[in-house]
């Protein structure tokens, strides 16, 4: 009857152990820098957002906030030379959607509503959208999984 491990057992056993360790310590690397990656492509998008809609503003030939029936909600409508897609003088407005209360950015070439236009989605689950204006002035205000706000001076 065996009453112990032999040396050979327990040599196998902590090899075994060490290469678990091993296999575990480059998972850990891994995810470390994939958070380090998503990091840095989550500053990449709020930086375009920011951008995308300063050159909007910037750009803009007319400006209309609409107000919605949610008082933390604005509909900007810029009539603007600033394009994605490389539409002469678009239309271009920025809204909440119902669906996971996304913003939105629809160019085209007339107002609202647009048949087949250019959409995009900037971000999921904005909580406020607004749009203060004073004369030239506008402060932008975005609350949602990035939290924007900026002024600007047309």
């Amino acid at each position: 009857m065996k009453r112990g491990f032999t040396l050979i057992e327990v040599l196998l056993a902590i090899a075994i152990l060490s290469l678990l360790f091993l296999a575990m310590s480059s998972v850990l690397a891994n995810i470390k820098m994939s958070t380090t990656i998503f990091a840095k492509k989550y500053q990449k998008d709020k930086d375009y957002l920011v951008k995308v809609l300063y050159y909007d503003l910037l750009n803009s030939k007319s400006i209309k906030i609409l107000k919605t029936v949610n008082p933390d909600i604005d509909r900007l409508i810029i009539k603007t030379s600033n394009s994605l897609y490389k539409l002469i003088n678009p239309t271009v407005i920025w809204y909440i959607s119902k669906h996971k209360n996304s913003l939105i950015r629809i160019e085209g070439f007339k107002s609202f509503p647009f048949e087949s236009e250019f959409i995009d989605k900037f971000d999921e689950n904005v909580e406020i959208f607004k749009i203060y204006n004073k004369k030239n002035r506008y402060f932008i205000y975005i609350k949602g999984k990035k939290k924007v706000a900026f002024e600007i001076f047309i």
